[in-house]
C-alpha cells in the first residue's frame, strides 16, 4: 500500500481537507487534497496572522477573497470577531461580531448574504484586541442576523447556525496609541 501525506501545514499555513478513495478491495487508489485560504486586505495592506494594524487602516470594509479549491455547491460563513469586547469599560468580556457574511457558495464571497455589515474595530478599554476572521463550512442555508452583536457564548452561535467546521482563519492585532492628554490608550 502506497502512503500519500498531505502538505505540511506548518510550511504553508494553509488548512486542508484530506480524503482517500478505495476501490472496494481496500487498496489505496487516490488522494485528494483540497485547501482554502483567506486573502484579506485593508486598502492594499494584507492581513496576515497576528499582524498589527491601526484603527485608521481598518476603518473601511476589508477586501476579502476565498481562494483555493472548493466544491461550489458547499456553503460557507465568514465571521470577523473580537473575543475581548465589552459593552462598556469594566463590563464582562463577550464576543463581538464585527462582520458576518453567510451562505457563501464555494469561493464566491461576493455571492454570499451579508448578515451583519462591517463595523470597524474601536476598543474603548486598555487592552490590545485581536480580531479574528473565521471561515466555517455550513450544513445548510441559514438566515443569520443576530439580535445583538455582543455574543456571550460564541460556540452556541456556531452550533445554532449549523456552522460545522472551521475551514481556515487569520487574525490581526489592533495597535493602540497613548493619548497624551489622558495617558490612556486610544484608537
Amino acid at each position: 500500500m502506497r502512503e500519500t501525506r498531505p502538505p505540511d501545514r506548518a510550511a504553508t499555513n494553509k488548512p486542508f481537507v484530506f480524503s482517500t478513495l478505495f476501490d472496494g478491495s481496500d487498496v489505496f487508489c487516490q488522494s485528494i487534497v483540497l485547501s482554502q485560504s483567506l486573502d484579506i486586505s485593508y486598502g492594499g495592506i494584507e492581513v496576515t496572522q497576528g499582524k498589527s494594524l491601526t484603527c485608521q487602516q481598518t476603518a473601511s470594509t476589508p477586501r476579502i477573497q476565498i481562494t483555493g479549491q472548493s466544491d461550489q455547491d458547499n456553503l460557507y460563513s465568514l465571521l470577523m470577531i473580537d473575543r475581548q469586547a465589552s459593552r462598556f469599560p469594566g463590563a464582562p468580556q463577550e464576543t463581538y461580531v464585527h462582520y458576518w457574511v453567510g451562505n457563501i457558495p464555494g469561493t464566491r464571497f461576493l455571492n454570499g448574504d451579508p448578515f451583519e455589515m462591517y463595523v470597524r474595530p474601536s476598543p474603548h478599554d486598555l487592552i490590545q484586541h485581536t480580531y479574528e476572521f473565521l471561515l466555517y463550512s455550513q450544513q445548510q442555508p441559514i438566515a443569520g442576523r443576530l439580535p445583538d452583536r455582543f455574543v456571550l457564548d460564541f460556540d452556541s452561535l456556531v452550533s445554532e447556525n449549523h456552522l460545522t467546521s472551521l475551514v481556515t482563519q487569520t487574525s490581526f492585532v489592533l495597535e493602540l496609541h497613548v493619548n497624551p492628554g489622558t495617558g490612556g490608550y486610544s484608537c
